[in-house]
């Protein structure tokens, strides 16, 4: 669908189409870019990632620790295995502890 513009040219879908496609691109680009950016303070500041000792107080403070903990330990079984170990074996092959927050913080 071609319309006349304002100064007598052709305005087309396809130039919206591209704003449109401009705008997505910015936004999932500044949305990768704070990811990252996230990833890297943690890791500079030496920030927990998996912060989990307030919500373990909390279910107990409330008496309901199946619905805050025990419901999802199939994804801290993953979460374990997946950054937790590997980081722990890495700290044990290296006697480096550090470097072992680092790995754990990359793998998360």
């Amino acid at each position: 669908m071609t319309r006349a513009g304002p100064e007598g040219g052709t305005t087309s879908r396809s130039k919206i189409r591209s704003d449109s496609d401009v705008l997505r691109a910015l936004v999932v680009g500044t949305g990768l870019c704070w990811s990252v950016a996230f990833v890297v303070i943690a890791l500079c500041y030496e920030l927990e990632l998996y912060a989990d000792g307030a919500m373990f107080s909390y279910a107990v403070a409330v008496q309901d620790v199946w619905a805050f903990h025990w419901h999802n330990i199939s994804g801290r079984l993953s979460v374990f295995v997946l950054s937790l170990l590997p980081a722990e074996i890495y700290v044990g092959l290296s006697g480096n502890p550090g470097a072992g927050i680092v790995v754990y913080g990359l793998l998360f």
